[in-house]
């Protein structure tokens, strides 16, 4: 299940996101994890700690996939479970997910994840918020499952504000991020502060036409299974 996720994902990408790149960025983390800058590599960061997964680069349109990434995914045991979380911006995605990620270590005793870094959570509510898709993972040795699933690895990844200001800036590449998370996730969590509105639906309805809009009708094989 993990070869056929892997498959899809880069299937998917290759179909949505022809400006996407396969790249190892070695620029430092210049402003904590999700906000701004990338980690170095996953040999940097503890077991669990946040990694850039897809980067927007505004000076020539482009997305790039971060090797580090794809690699750490392709070596946590299968079944994975993925859960990704969508929203406007600074209404709280990271902090929830944070709290989530923190919650199944709780649940999870044989887990190995460390507790070290959060996904970056921007205080400045003029700043740009999670830039690009970030992620970060949990396992257990021997493939010991989440207890009360059949997950034998959790990943959770963090994405930009639906109404963010790289979203006005560059609308197809959101739309292609956002559509790369979609694709990607067992399970995608709305997160909206307060009450449900329109506007956070409509930019998640833009997101699965974009992708429906994109593939083939028979990306999925024929018993289906696209958004």
């Amino acid at each position: 299940r993990l070869t056929a996720l892997l498959a899809r994902t880069e299937s998917a990408a290759a179909a949505l996101l022809p400006r996407t790149e396969r790249r190892v960025d070695a620029a430092a983390a210049s402003a904590g994890p999700g906000v701004g800058g990338w980690a170095v590599s996953q040999d940097a960061c503890p077991d669990g700690a946040p990694l850039p997964l897809l980067r927007h680069h505004p000076s020539n349109g482009t997305l790039a996939l971060n090797e580090a990434a794809l690699h750490a995914l392709a070596r946590l045991p299968a079944p994975l479970c993925v859960v990704s979380a969508v929203g406007p911006a600074r209404d709280g995605k990271s902090t929830w997910l944070n709290l989530f990620y923190h919650h199944l270590r709780e649940r999870w005793p044989a887990t190995t994840a460390s507790s070290a870094g959060n996904f970056g959570v921007d205080h400045n509510v003029l700043g740009a918020g999670t830039e690009g898709l970030w992620m970060r993972h949990l396992s257990a040795p021997g493939g010991a499952r989440l207890p009360g699933t059949e997950c034998a690895s959790v990943v959770l990844i963090d994405t930009a504000g639906l109404d963010s200001t790289a979203h006005r800036a560059d609308a197809r590449a959101a739309q292609d991020s956002l559509a790369l998370a979609l694709l990607a996730s067992s399970t995608v969590v709305l997160n909206v502060m307060r009450e449900l509105n329109e506007a956070a639906l409509e930019r998640l309805r833009e997101g699965v036409a974009h992708v429906r809009g994109a593939l083939a009708p028979d990306a999925f094989g024929a018993g289906g299974g696209g958004p």
